[in-house]
C-alpha cells in the first residue's frame, strides 16, 4: 500500500514521531513524507498532494486546502491530534467543531486518552493507544545512584515559557548542596532561549553544574540522561512525550506538571513526580530508589503492551474509514462508490425516507 504521511517539520529534525511510518515500512508499505513547513515560513502541504495515495495518515499538521469533509474526497485518511494542540492546560476547551468538522467519517489514532474522549465526543472513530519506546540503556545503569546524597537531575530548557529555569531552581531549590545538574539549552521555535548565567544565577549553590546546547546526535543526549536519577519534563503538556517516555524508558524518576499526558503515565511518588505548575514547591527526593525501580517496571510492562498493541494500530490505519462507522458513514462520509455511482443502499434508505414523508 502507499501512504501519504504529513507531518510538522520540525519532527523531521526532532525524529520524535518517526516510529509510526517506521512501523508502516517495516511492514513493507511504501510511505511518502510530506514535512509541513507553514510554520516557519516554508512551504505547507496542500492536501491535494496527498489525495493520490492508497491511505494518508496527518500527524499533528493539518495540511492546507483540507475540504469540510475530507471522508467525501477520500476513503481512508487517519489524523494523529497531540494533546497539546487544544492547550487543556492553560484553560477550559472551547468550540471545536472547526477543527473536527473535516474529520467526521474519517479516523482518528489517539495517542492520549484526554484526545480520545475529546474525538469520540464530537463523533470521530477513535483508537486509543500509549506508545513507549524500547528500553534505553542497559539494566546494570537504572538504579546507579541511589541516595539523595549525590543526586543527579536533568532539564532541557524547552519551553522557558511554560516551565522556566527558574521554576526548576524552586523545585530543586533544597538539594542544592547535594546536586549534579545538566541542563540542556536548545528552545523550541519562537521560545527565547535560556542564558548560561540564567541557569547559574538559578543555582548558584549547586555541587556540579554543566550545560550543553543542540547535539548533533539524539544518542549524546540520551547518554547524559541515562547517568541520572532525575528527569524534569520540559513542557506543560505533552501530545505523546517522547522526551519524558525516553527518560521513563531508562528506570528515571520524571518529574512534570500534573498535566496530559504525563499524567496518563506517572502516578505521583510511586512511578514519577507530578507538581502544579501553578504553585511549584520543593520537592523531597528520599525515596528516590524505590520510584526508580517502579518507572523501569512501567516502562517495561508498556513497551510490553505497545509491542502487542501495534498490529491493531496497523490495521486501525489501513483499513477504510467506512469500516470503522458502519451505517453511519452513510451520512458521514463516502457517499459515492468507485466508480463515482450513489450505492444502491443510499437510494434504498432515500426511497423509505420519502414514502415516510409521503405518510
Amino acid at each position: 500500500m502507499k501512504i501519504a504521511y504529513c507531518d510538522h517539520s520540525y519532527h523531521q529534525k526532532t525524529r520524535s514521531t518517526l516510529f509510526l511510518p517506521n512501523l508502516l515500512a517495516s511492514k513493507g508499505h511504501t510511505v511518502d513524507y510530506f514535512w509541513d513547513s507553514g510554520w516557519e515560513g516554508g512551504a505547507p502541504v496542500q492536501f491535494s498532494q496527498l489525495e493520490a495515495h492508497d491511505a494518508i495518515v496527518i500527524f499533528q499538521a493539518i495540511p492546507q486546502g483540507l475540504p469540510n469533509c475530507v471522508a467525501k474526497h477520500h476513503p481512508n485518511v487517519t489524523f494523529i491530534p497531540m494533546l497539546d494542540q487544544f492547550g487543556i492546560a492553560k484553560g477550559p476547551l472551547f468550540d471545536l467543531n472547526r477543527l473536527w468538522g473535516p474529520f467526521h467519517g474519517s479516523k482518528v489514532l489517539s495517542f492520549s486518552s484526554a484526545v480520545h474522549a475529546i474525538a469520540t465526543s464530537n463523533g470521530i472513530a477513535s483508537m486509543h493507544c500509549k506508545y513507549m519506546p524500547a528500553k534505553a540503556g542497559s539494566r546494570s545503569n537504572v538504579h546507579r545512584h541511589r541516595t539523595t546524597d549525590n543526586l543527579h537531575a536533568f532539564f532541557w530548557a524547552r519551553r522557558p515559557s511554560e516551565i522556566s529555569i527558574e521554576m526548576v531552581g524552586q523545585l530543586l531549590g533544597d538539594h542544592q548542596a547535594e546536586l549534579n545538574l545538566h541542563v540542556h539549552l536548545s528552545a523550541d521555535p519562537g521560545e527565547v532561549e535560556t542564558t548560561e548565567q540564567d541557569v547559574r544565577d538559578a543555582f548558584p549553590d549547586c555541587q556540579s553544574l554543566t550545560i550543553s546546547h543542540w547535539l548533533e546526535s539524539k544518542e549524546e543526549v540520551m547518554q547524559i540522561i541515562r547517568d541520572c536519577d532525575v528527569y524534569i519534563a520540559p513542557r506543560l503538556e505533552e501530545g505523546i512525550g517522547q522526551s519524558f517516555l525516553e527518560a521513563l524508558s531508562a528506570g528515571i524518576c520524571v518529574v512534570a506538571p500534573n498535566n496530559g499526558t504525563m499524567n496518563e503515565y506517572l502516578v505521583d511518588g510511586v512511578n514519577g513526580m507530578l507538581y502544579d505548575p501553578a504553585s511549584p514547591k520543593p520537592l523531597i527526593f528520599t525515596d528516590i530508589a524505590r520510584i526508580r525501580e517502579n518507572a523501569d517496571r512501567t516502562a517495561e510492562r508498556l513497551r510490553m503492551n505497545w509491542e502487542c498493541d501495534q498490529e491493531g494500530v496497523l490495521g486501525f490505519i489501513l483499513k477504510l474509514s467506512s469500516e470503522c462507522y458502519g451505517e453511519q458513514h452513510i451520512y458521514h462520509g463516502i457517499q459515492k462508490d468507485k466508480s463515482g455511482a450513489v450505492p444502491f443502499r443510499l437510494k434504498r434508505d432515500l426511497k423509505r425516507i420519502v414514502r415516510k414523508l409521503r405518510g
